[in-house]
């Protein structure tokens, strides 16, 4: 683990110095820092991803299952999850009034969009992601 830690940080330009657990630590924090500004960066765009999200959130209001079911890491979900949910554009979707019909209408719109994603990847020859359970 050590080691994996050690060609990490040299990967990435971090003191080597550090004991090992200081570089896990350090390593850790700089992921967390990318992964954030990630999130950050899709602050003004409905991607794919936050609108399965919304769709599943609606299912039962657990944002950690809801990402989950979403296709988001199990290691990032929960936190995911809870930042999606103060995301204003989620904020503003999950307030709306929505009845079963918009509901089924919305997860039926999502499935289509998956299918046409499907035919895309296959066009271009990409991997093709697995289906949602």
């Amino acid at each position: 683990m050590a080691a994996k830690v050690y060609a990490l940080g040299l990967a990435f330009g971090l003191k080597v110095s550090l004991s090992g657990e200081a570089m896990i630590k350090n390593f850790m924090r700089i992921r967390q820092m990318g992964f954030s500004s990630r999130l950050k960066a899709h602050r003004h765009i409905l991607t794919l991803e936050t609108l399965k999200f919304i769709a599943e959130y609606l299912v039962d209001g657990n944002a950690k299952q809801a990402a989950l079911r979403a296709g988001i890491p199990e290691t990032y979900a929960a936190r995911q999850g809870q930042w999606l949910k103060k995301h204003a554009m989620v904020k503003s979707a999950l307030e709306r009034d929505l009845d079963e019909r918009d509901i089924r209408q919305l997860h039926r719109a999502l499935h289509e969009i998956q299918q046409q994603m499907a035919i895309c990847e296959e066009i271009l020859g990409l991997p093709s992601q697995p289906p949602p359970e």
